[in-house]
């Protein structure tokens, strides 16, 4: 190799008209080889400033420009040879565009991105990779939303680009959609509980509450707080369904629930119309917990709605005991006092 080495070398020193092809080509690969990858690099620069429509020199020496960090020439030198060849090689645009992005020019690089995208019968899929990561860098979000629905086209099975299509339509206040492609992306690939839990308060949002339930529910762990179990009964109510609240309510927390959660369950009642129950439920929360207002509150409407006047009253009186229902209470039980009254007054 030494010997092809000196030979070459005085052969381009020599006075010429011309040095071939082929000569620039064996020393810059020999030198390549040898690890003077400089002197490579010079060489095959030569040969294409000699030679500048010759393929094989554009070719290495755009490589080289490449492992030196030349990265602007190498994607004109990319370019270049993308155009020149007969059959054009789809590969070569998809790296010309690369060395552009690693030279920071991102939209020279999504220029030759989009014709490739466009043009090319089958689309690396690095390209569209590329192509989506440009338009978010550039905040092109309308652009990056084009391509990744493109994308998912040709490869439906990417979730981390179902994902990235959701966060898209969220900041376009796009939330129905928004909510599907999360949908297809949590079906692809498992998200995490709070992910779920995240759904469902989009899903509560939009006023969708039986799909809020369903992504609540699949957000449940056994350390599960009981705010976000009321949160999934109440997702149920939202929908009209309260059997199904009280039903999910009484599978979490069996014959012995909290007084938080019976006050809950008795406000369910009242909503569907089923006031005694509800009465007797709210009295177990009071029994595990005499200090809840509100529980005394709710009961006294209750009571007033099936017109038991002195159960009301009582009930009121109870909750003006509590600073937050005082005034509200005492309003409430002075009505409930003229009632009781009036009652009074047409039995005589």
């Amino acid at each position: 190799m030494e010997r092809r080495l000196a030979v070459l070398s005085k052969y381009m020193k020599a006075p010429k008209t011309a040095i071939p092809v082929e000569v620039y080509l064996m020393l810059g690969h020999i030198q390549y080889q040898q690890g003077d990858t400089k002197k490579a690099l010079a060489t095959f620069q030569k040969g294409h400033e000699s030679i500048p429509q010759n393929e094989n020199l554009l070719l290495n020496y755009g490589v080289l420009s490449y492992e030196f960090e030349k990265f602007r020439e190498a994607g004109k030198l990319f370019e270049k040879l993308y155009n020149l060849k007969q059959k054009q090689d789809q590969k070569l645009l998809f790296q010309s565009a690369a060395a552009y992005y690693q030279a920071g020019d991102l939209r020279k690089a999504k220029s030759l991105l989009i014709e490739l995208v466009t043009n090319a019968k089958e689309v690396p899929e690095n390209s569209y990779k590329l192509l989506i990561n440009i338009c978010m860098e550039l905040d092109q979000k309308t652009d990056a939303e084009k391509w990744i629905t493109a994308y998912l086209r040709t490869k439906p099975d990417q979730a981390i680009y179902w994902r990235l299509l959701a966060q898209i339509r969220l900041d376009r206040q796009q939330l129905i959609k928004a909510a599907s492609a999360l949908e297809i992306a949590y079906r692809l690939e498992p998200p995490k509980k709070n992910e779920w839990r995240d759904l469902g308060d989009l899903y509560l949002y939009l006023g969708a509450p039986l799909m809020a339930a369903r992504s609540l529910r699949l957000a449940n762990v056994k350390n599960m707080p009981e705010k976000g179990h009321l949160q999934i009964a109440n997702a149920y109510a939202r929908s009209m369904r309260y059997d199904a609240a009280i039903a999910y309510l009484d599978k979490v927390y069996g014959k012995n629930p909290g007084s938080r959660i019976l006050f809950e369950k008795g406000r369910l009642l009242y909503e569907a119309g089923r006031y005694k129950d509800a009465l007797e439920v709210l009295e177990q929360s009071r029994r595990k917990n005499p200090k809840e207002g509100e529980a005394y509150m709710l009961m006294g409407f209750i009571a007033w709605t099936l017109e038991d006047w002195e159960k009301a009253r009582k009930a009121f009186a109870d909750a003006a005991v509590f600073p937050k229902y005082k005034d509200q209470a005492t309003d409430a039980k002075n009505i409930m006092n003229d009632l009781i009254e009036l009652q009074k007054e047409s039995e005589n």
